[in-house]
């Protein structure tokens, strides 16, 4: 909780969550669906489950979908879709906007600088802090 409390809010390092979940490249699909199932996170952020090298760095993401369609005993590193997505901690809110708009995501990975994942900014974190205070309270009244 520190670490995340040491970035700017306005930075992906600020607006990430540290859930996530990842695999080795060298895990089955069934390996990574135990992975989802036992983590007891948000639908949102297990919407793509993250695939590491040996050395822990990012490879890229596989939907939740094709784990979902794969053949269990399959490898995970065949089914990587989107490489080189990764957002850094310091890269501010209209990057993380950009990134997540040009590429569609519904989450998107945050990396140190040895390219090893940190945390996961979800699209409702996004809107979140995109959204003016004015408008969550109006909401809140409306709904409260």
């Amino acid at each position: 909780m520190r670490a995340l409390l040491s970035y700017s809010p306005e930075s992906a390092g600020g607006l990430m969550s540290p859930d996530f979940v990842a695999v080795a490249e060298a895990a089955t699909v069934t390996e990574a669906l135990a992975a989802v199932k036992t983590a007891g996170l948000s639908p949102q952020v297990l919407a793509d489950v993250f695939v590491t090298d040996a050395s822990g760095r990012l490879v890229g993401a596989v939907p939740l979908v094709s784990l979902i369609q794969a053949r269990g005993n399959g490898g995970v590193a065949k089914l990587v879709q989107r490489g080189d997505t990764a957002l850094e901690s310091g890269d501010d809110l209209p990057e993380v906007a950009r990134l997540m708009t040009d590429f569609n995501l519904s989450v998107a990975p945050v990396v140190d600088d040895g390219r090893r994942i940190i945390g996961v900014i979800s699209v409702d974190d996004v809107l979140e802090a995109m959204l003016p205070d004015s408008w969550r309270r109006r909401s809140e009244a409306d709904h409260g």
